[in-house]
């Protein structure tokens, strides 16, 4: 038999998740609205009505609270799975997984208002004069989202998926700057262009990816060349809300490089 210890501990519990989660829904406006920076702890006690006391019952400081937005969204969406996957040696299409991990991450960031807000909030972030530990925060997460985007390169590499002589750590580079800022743009353009329009620019860029090798001068030439004699690419009868397994079919070949 249930307690009414139990069930109070329980009612408390489930209280304190839906503070927690009103805060980061108020820190997100008000980051949004006030930018990162010129926002307080204040400012979101006052928009999340409830008090300062409250705020630092679940965070330390404004810093956590933005951490804990981020880590909240990667969870939801789950595109960390995905990346995690490219990289495991055992999988036998590391590339295509990599292809649909970007595809998720575009389409999420583009379609979702949260996940474009969030990038907004790192570009205010990152060309600031202040907020030199939440940008170095910011720096370590980025820079281990392209580590995991390298380990997938390598491992598409060591299933000759991509050339041997790819430069991963270039490629993991291009395709997260690369994402981050089409997504954003994209988002914008929304009201003007159909997302299934925009969908042909993922798959550009894994076009480009053979062309990063250690000794190529230029890609630009070539990677036009490409995408021209790749019509399949484009799909101009793609719905605009996110299939995964429309995703899953756009994989890339197993094994080109053989």
């Amino acid at each position: 038999m249930v307690t009414a210890k139990e069930i109070m501990s329980k009612r408390t519990h489930a209280e304190a998740l839906q503070t927690r989660q009103s805060i980061l829904e108020a820190a997100k406006r008000v980051f949004a609205d006030k930018g990162f920076v010129k926002s307080s702890l204040s400012d979101i006690a006052r928009e999340a009505k409830v008090t300062r006391g409250a705020i630092y019952w679940h965070f330390q400081n404004k810093n956590e609270v933005l951490m804990s937005i981020i880590n909240d969204q990667v969870e939801r969406f789950k595109t960390k799975d995905t990346l995690i996957a490219a990289a495991n040696p055992c999988e036998d299409n590391p590339l295509g997984k990599l292809k649909l991990w970007a595809q998720l991450f575009f389409y999420h960031h583009v379609e979702h208002n949260e996940c474009a807000a969030i990038v907004n909030i790192f570009k205010n972030i990152m060309y600031s004069d202040d907020g030199n530990e939440i940008r170095e925060q910011l720096m370590e997460l980025m820079q281990n989202t392209k580590a995991m985007i390298a380990s997938a390169l390598q491992n598409a590499v060591a299933h000759r998926q991509l050339p041997a002589n790819l430069d991963t750590e270039l490629g993991a580079s291009f395709l997260h700057s690369a994402l981050t800022g089409m997504a954003l743009n994209a988002h914008n353009e929304l009201h003007t262009m159909p997302l299934n329009r925009l969908r042909p620019l993922v798959d550009l860029l894994f076009v480009q990816l053979p062309e990063l090798t250690q000794d190529s001068p230029s890609i630009v030439g070539a990677t036009l060349t490409r995408f021209n004699s790749m019509p399949d690419l484009v799909n101009p009868g793609a719905h605009s809300n996110t299939n995964h397994s429309a995703l899953q079919a756009t994989h890339l070949a197993v094994n080109p490089y053989d």
